[in-house]
C-alpha cells in the first residue's frame, strides 16, 4: 500500500485480476458480493504514518461494503491496530512445552534427529534459552539450523547468524539428506552476507520490506558500484532466491524470510562500518524512523544493542531520548503538558460502545517514533497513562461526557487527539496528569546519565586492556 497510488478497493481488484483468482471484473464483483472471500492483510504495521489514516478509513469502507466476506489483519504489536473497530484483537500466544514437543514432532520426520533436539531442549542448561523457542518462527529456523549449529544460543544475533549459515550451506535445511547447491555468482560466504548487509541497509532507511525485480537490481547495481565484489545481477538474484532461500518470491515481489532477518543484515552493516560513519548510518535510521512508519522498531534496537552497544547508545538511543528530554526540561504546568502533547501525541478513545452510547474511555500515547523509543528503554509510560483513567471513575464519567458534547457517532476510529480538543486539555490539567509526565521526565533523566556513564567506563575498560 505504501508505493500504490489508487483506492484500498483497486489494489484488491488488481491483486485478484492479475493472480487469475478470478478471470474478470464482473465475476470478481460477483463473488466479493455473495461474501466468498477470506481476505488476508498481512504486515499492517509496514504501513508508512502519512498514510496510516487515510488506509485504516478505507480499510473500514470496504470491510462495511462487503461484510459478508471474512477478514484477517496481522501486524506486529504496537502498531495501532489493536481495537480497530469491527475486528477483535487476539494475540499469538508463546508455544507452551508440549506445543514446542508437538510442533518439533510435525516438522522433523526423522526420528535420530527428533531425538536429539528434544533432549537439547529437555537440558536444564537451556532453560534460560527456552523463551527464544516458545516463538513458532523462530523455532522453525532452530530446527532448520540444528544439524549445523546443535546449540541454542544465548544471543538474538548468533540465532540469525546460524539461520544464514545454513541457508549458504544448505540448498534444503529442513532434510537429513539435503545438498549443496550450484551458485551462479560463485561467490563465497563473506560476499553474500556483504552484500545483503549492505542491501537490508539500503532498503530499510527507505522503508521497503517487499521489493520487486527492477528495485532489487538497482541497488544491486548500486552495490556493486561500491563494493569489492564482481558479479551478474541477474545471476545474483538468482542465488539469492534458489542457491541459499534468502529472498523469497510471491507473485513479483521478493521479501525475505522474516522482517527479522533483514533487520540482523541491517544491525550487522551498521556494526561493521568505521567508528565515525556509524554516527551518520544511526541518523539516516532516526530521520526513517521518524518519518515513515509508526512501527515498532524494538526488534532491529535490541539487534543494534548486542552487535553494538556503545555506539548505538552513543549514536542512536542517547541522543533521540536527549531530544525528548530537552523538550520537556524545566517546564511546567501547563506548558509541560502541551509540549508533551506534541511529543507523544496521547488520544481519548471510546473503548466501550454499547447502544451507540460510549460508557467506557481510555487514554493512550499515540505509536510514533518518540513513544516507541519510550517503549525500548522500558519507561512503561504508556500503561501509567491507561491506568491514570482507567482507575479514576470520576475522570472517566467526565470523558464520556465529551463525546457527547463533540456529536460524534461512537466509534473507534473517531478518537480525540488531546491536542485538538482544548476541553480536554483542561480536564487532564485539572485532574493531575502532571505528576505522571514528571515521573516520565525524571525517568529519561536518570535513563541517559546511567548510558552515558556505561559508555564511559566500557572506554576506560578498553584504555586499560590497550595499556602496554
Amino acid at each position: 500500500m505504501n508505493d500504490y497510488n489508487g483506492s484500498f478497493e483497486n489494489l484488491i481488484a488488481d491483486k485478484i485480476l492479475k493472480s487469475k483468482i478470478k478471470p474478470n471484473e464482473i465475476t470478481f464483483n460477483r463473488t466479493l458480493e455473495s461474501g466468498n472471500f477470506l481476505f488476508i492483510l498481512d504486515g499492517y504495521d509496514e504501513i508508512f504514518s502519512s498514510k496510516k489514516q487515510i488506509i485504516n478509513r478505507e480499510i473500514e469502507l470496504f470491510v462495511d461494503a462487503y461484510s459478508r466476506n471474512n477478514f484477517i489483519i496481522t501486524s506486529r504489536p504496537g502498531s495501532g491496530i489493536e481495537n480497530f473497530p469491527r475486528f477483535y484483537d487476539f494475540a499469538v500466544k508463546p508455544l507452551t512445552d508440549d506445543d514446542v514437543k508437538g510442533f518439533i514432532s510435525k516438522i522433523v520426520k526423522d526420528t535420530e534427529r527428533k531425538s536429539r533436539i528434544y533432549s537439547l531442549i529437555k537440558d536444564p542448561k537451556n532453560n534460560g534459552y527456552l523463551e527464544y523457542l516458545r516463538n513458532p518462527l523462530l523455532l522453525s529456523m532452530f530446527i532448520m539450523t540444528f544439524e549445523n549449529h546443535p546449540e541454542i544460543p544465548n544471543k538474538k544475533s548468533s540465532f540469525y547468524r546460524n539461520v544464514f549459515d545454513t541457508l549458504y550451506s544448505k540448498h534444503d535445511g529442513w532434510t537429513k539428506n539435503s545438498f549443496p547447491r550450484e551458485k551462479l555468482t560463485k561467490l563465497q560466504q563473506d560476499d553474500f552476507e556483504q552484500i545483503l548487509r549492505t542491501f537490508s541497509y539500503l532498503t530499510m532507511i527507505e522503508g521497503h520490506f517487499t521489493f520487486t525485480y527492477e528495485y532489487i537490481s538497482d541497488k544491486l547495481t548500486r552495490i556493486r558500484n561500491n563494493v569489492d565484489v564482481t558479479f551478474i545481477v541477474s545471476d545474483l538474484i538468482s542465488d539469492l532466491r534458489t542457491s541459499i532461500s534468502i529472498l523469497l518470491l510471491d507473485g513479483f515481489e521478493y521479501y525475505f524470510p522474516h522482517r527479522s532477518m533483514q533487520e540482523y543484515f541491517a544491525a550487522l552493516f551498521i556494526s561493521k562500518l568505521p567508528s565515525d560513519k556509524k554516527k551518520i548510518a544511526y541518523n539516516n535510521l532516526s530521520v526513517t524512523f521518524r518519518n515513515s512508519s509508526n512501527d515498532n522498531n524494538s526488534n532491529f534496537w535490541s539487534l543494534c544493542t548486542e552487535l553494538d552497544e556503545s555506539l548505538f547508545n552513543k549514536y542512536f538511543l542517547i541522543p533521540n531520548l536527549q531530544k525528548i528530554y530537552n523538550r520537556i526540561k524545566g517546564k511546567n504546568g501547563r506548558h509541560l503538558l502541551d509540549e508533551y502533547i506534541k511529543i507523544c501525541e496521547p488520544l481519548l478513545y471510546p473503548s466501550t460502545i454499547i447502544n451507540d452510547k460510549v460508557t467506557e474511555t481510555r487514554l493512550f500515547t499515540e505509536d510514533n517514533f518518540n513513544t516507541s523509543i519510550l517503549e525500548f528503554i522500558k519507561s512503561n509510560h504508556s500503561l501509567y497513562i491507561y491506568i491514570f483513567v482507567r482507575e479514576n471513575k470520576e475522570l472517566n464519567q467526565v470523558l464520556i461526557n465529551i463525546f457527547s458534547e463533540i456529536s460524534l457517532k461512537p466509534d473507534i476510529l473517531n478518537s480525540i487527539y488531546v491536542s485538538k480538543n482544548e476541553n480536554l486539555f483542561e480536564i487532564l490539567l485539572e485532574n493531575e496528569i502532571i505528576p505522571i509526565i514528571e515521573d516520565l521526565r525524571s525517568f529519561l533523566d536518570v535513563t541517559i546519565k546511567q548510558l552515558k556513564q556505561n559508555i564511559k567506563k566500557q572506554k576506560i575498560s578498553i584504555d586499560d586492556l590497550l595499556k602496554s
